[in-house]
């Protein structure tokens, strides 16, 4: 049987695009149409073609191909293996990806030309650059901190996306601020977690995640956490969600959107001050509770316009 004939490829490809990581594409595709209910009630097939493309088949493309680059890694992961932070796949099912990627580009790639012209293509080729800076062997910004952190900035082109399908504007200035915020915190979160598999792909020293020894890198993948080592990496995540909360309260005067940020710094300061190990059931648990509250966040913020004041 033909491996794109095996029913159960379609789990596995489901898996590598990661469900439980479509809220912050779906987050950022849907800023720009906040309050647009006539894109929803008129049923446009330009809104719902991008709305659509943000979950699996641009989540697929992402990190289809960083999965493809990361087997030796990923193999080891013990988060993996679910539809909450990825596949943990074979070689042999890998070695289909590059190809079922395509296959699931092209179909948007053409209808999104009809809604929006030559200007979608730009856009397409500014994601296959980025996704090929961060993962292609010999570039691969994925091992070079600190554009480890500054790569998955291309996320933010998910708002020029929606911009461009619904001829509306772009964000104001702050709010992208703010997006850029959120985008590198949550690679330095992810980066926490993936603490122990990126350690075990080089020589490190003393590889767990433990905050009271500095980690001695020898050799392998190098990412900005295994570099500072989990104590100081905490500590700039705690800095990085402060300023996003300071951002959010001084400048979008918004009470609920406030009370969230402050209470992600406390999280947060929990996290640095207990010095706790993260288990593999206490980050499905986060990746739980983060979801649902985003989901809460995302209605709330779409419904009042706040990124749009």
């Amino acid at each position: 049987m033909n491996r794109f004939e095996n029913p159960a490829m379609f789990w596995v490809f489901l898996q590598i695009s990661r469900p439980g990581w479509w809220l912050p594409t779906v987050f950022l595709y849907l800023l720009p149409t906040s309050g647009r209910w006539d894109l929803l009630t008129g049923m446009d097939p330009c809104f719902f073609l991008g709305l659509i493309y943000v979950t699996f088949p641009l989540n697929f493309f992402t990190y289809g191909w960083n999965d493809f680059v990361d087997y030796d890694i990923d193999k080891n992961n013990p988060r993996k293996g679910n539809y909450l932070y990825g596949a943990r796949a074979t070689k042999e099912q890998l070695s289909v990806v590059p190809l079922a990627i395509i296959l699931t580009q092209i179909p948007f790639l053409v209808l999104m030309y009809l809604c929006s012209g030559v200007t979608i293509l730009y856009w397409f080729f500014a994601c296959i650059a980025v996704n090929g800076a961060y993962n292609h062997p010999g570039v691969q910004l994925s091992s070079t901190p600190p554009l480890d952190l500054v790569a998955p900035l291309g996320y933010l082109l998910t708002i020029y996306l929606s911009s461009e399908l619904n001829n509306l504007p772009m964000l104001p200035s702050v709010s992208v601020a703010y997006t850029v915020l959120l985008v590198i915190r949550t690679q330095m979160w992810t980066q926490i977690m993936d603490l122990v598999p990126d350690l075990a792909a080089g020589a490190y020293s003393q590889a767990h995640l433990s905050f009271d020894f500095a980690y001695l890198i020898e050799s392998g993948r190098r990412t900005s956490v295994t570099v500072l080592g989990a104590k100081s990496s905490k500590l700039l995540l705690l800095a990085l969600i402060v300023a996003e909360a300071l951002l959010a309260v001084t400048c979008f005067n918004d009470t609920i959107l406030s009370v969230f940020e402050i209470l992600g710094v406390l999280m947060v300061t929990v996290e640095v001050v207990f010095q706790e190990k993260l288990s593999v059931e206490k980050m499905k648990l986060t990746g739980i509770v983060n979801n649902a509250a985003g989901f809460v966040l995302l209605v709330y913020c779409w419904l009042n316009k706040v990124f749009l004041t």
